[in-house]
C-alpha cells in the first residue's frame, strides 16, 4: 500500500510538470489544427484534389483525437483512485498508512488534467467542441 501512495505522489508531480511543459504547446497545436482544418475544408469544398484534402484532414483529426485520448485516459484514471481506496481494507491498516490514504482520497477528489492554454482541459469534450 505504501508503494501505491508513493506512486500516486509521483503521478501528481508528473501531471504538474506535464502541464508546465506542454500547456502552451498544446494550445498552439489546437490553434494550428483548427486553422489547417478550416483551410483543408475550403480546399475540399472548392474541389481541388478532394482525395488529398480528405486524407490530410483525416490525419489532423486523428492527431487531435490521440492528444485528447491521452487527456481523457488521465481523467478516467483519476476517478478510479478513490474507488480503489474505498474498496480496499484501509481501515485495518496502521494509523500512518490510514492518514496517507485519507490524503490520497481527498486529493483524488480534484481531477488530474492536462490543460490546453485557455481552451480548457484536454479530453473528449474538447475534441467534440473543436470538431
Amino acid at each position: 500500500m505504501v508503494r501505491c501512495i508513493e506512486y500516486h505522489n509521483q503521478i501528481l508531480g508528473f501531471v504538474d510538470r506535464l502541464n508546465d511543459c506542454f500547456s502552451t504547446a498544446m494550445f498552439g497545436h489546437l490553434a494550428i489544427t483548427s486553422t489547417i482544418c478550416g483551410c483543408i475544408a475550403k480546399q475540399f469544398v472548392v474541389g481541388v484534389n478532394r482525395l488529398c484534402a480528405a486524407i490530410h484532414f483525416s490525419g489532423w483529426i486523428v492527431a487531435l483525437f490521440v492528444a485528447c485520448l491521452g487527456g481523457q485516459l488521465l481523467l478516467d484514471a483519476n476517478y478510479t483512485v478513490s474507488n480503489a481506496i474505498w474498496s480496499s481494507i484501509w481501515y485495518k491498516a496502521d494509523v500512518k498508512l490510514r492518514k496517507d490514504l485519507l490524503f490520497m482520497l481527498v486529493r483524488s477528489q480534484r481531477e488530474f488534467h492536462l490543460t490546453v492554454g485557455s481552451f480548457g482541459v484536454l479530453s473528449f469534450a474538447l475534441f467534440v467542441n473543436v470538431c
